[in-house]
């Protein structure tokens, strides 16, 4: 597996510090990437690195608070266009999921239809379809393939193909919360 990537926004960043910082903890490489952003290159060998823990430590160290912006093993996710809007998105631990709920509900309409678009393209909208039936279903499985006409295994296939690509389980609260914010009509 490639290096994680994560990238790190905090007001006045001081590059040197950070980098001393997060390199301490073994396994992780810092390089600037603009006068607030440094990028986080997490070695394959250290893929559970607890980015929630991580913060709050940088928090302690720095006396300010920061965002994490998780990067999801999608091929060809845009990064530029999150990172243009990662101080709107407020401190704390962003994966995907998270992402697209603070997109949506912090009203940040361009990055909200570039992801739309993005998954669409990537897995298509009959998996789209798929994933917010099944959340309308209330994550009903058996429910959501008898609404949608389609065997079990179908929907469990999509739903697990769906994950696998976006980095979104539909089947978990924070997940199902993403999606459907983020599909919803």
């Amino acid at each position: 597996m490639n290096a994680r990537e994560a990238y790190v926004w905090m007001k006045r960043v001081d590059h040197e510090a950070m980098a001393a910082f997060f390199t301490a903890y073994g396994g992780i490489r810092v390089d600037p990437a603009g006068p607030d952003l440094v990028r986080l290159a997490i070695d394959s060998d250290h893929e559970d690195v607890d980015f929630q823990r991580l913060r709050e430590l940088a928090v302690q160290e720095f006396i300010q608070d920061l965002a994490i912006f998780i990067v999801p093993d999608s091929p060809g996710f845009p990064v530029a266009a999150v990172l243009a809007d990662l101080p709107k998105l407020g401190h704390g631990v962003f994966g995907v999921s998270e992402l697209a709920t603070e997109a949506v509900l912090r009203n940040l309409n361009p990055l909200r239809s570039m992801l739309r678009s993005y998954y669409y393209d990537l897995v298509g909208a009959e998996t789209v379809d798929t994933a917010v039936g099944f959340i309308k279903a209330d994550q009903n499985a058996t429910r959501a393939a008898r609404r949608m006409f389609m065997h079990r295994n179908t929907l469990n296939y999509r739903l697990d193909h769906f994950a696998a690509k976006t980095g979104i389980d539909v089947r978990t609260f924070s997940g199902g919360l993403a999606c459907y914010l983020l599909f919803r009509a």
